[in-house]
């Protein structure tokens, strides 16, 4: 995975940052018989931070797979699974 986060100096408290995953061919049996092809997604996300009430808080969004590109998942169990589709993610973390 290579990711990149970029502080907006004109907005205080705002991120950016996109994320690329890559995943090699996988062979999901003890024969390397069966194998799952590469796949690549992309990742987009903004973070921002900012105080209310005194409390510090972290509002973030994020979308996940962001071209929606089917894939599946291999694993070393002989079992494979579809990929999650495109995610749109909302978060607000607050710190007591």
């Amino acid at each position: 995975m290579l990711g990149v986060e970029q502080d907006i100096k004109g907005v205080p408290g705002l991120s950016l940052s996109t994320n690329m995953r890559y995943t090699g061919d996988t062979y999901i049996d003890s024969a390397n018989a069966f194998r799952v092809s590469p796949w690549v997604t992309w990742d987009l996300g903004a973070k921002y931070r900012f105080t209310a009430d005194k409390t510090p808080m972290t509002l973030r969004f994020d979308v996940y797979n962001l071209f929606n590109r089917n894939y599946w998942r291999g694993l070393d169990n002989n079992s494979i699974f579809l990929g999650k589709e495109r995610t749109y993610a909302v978060t607000l973390t607050m710190d007591f």
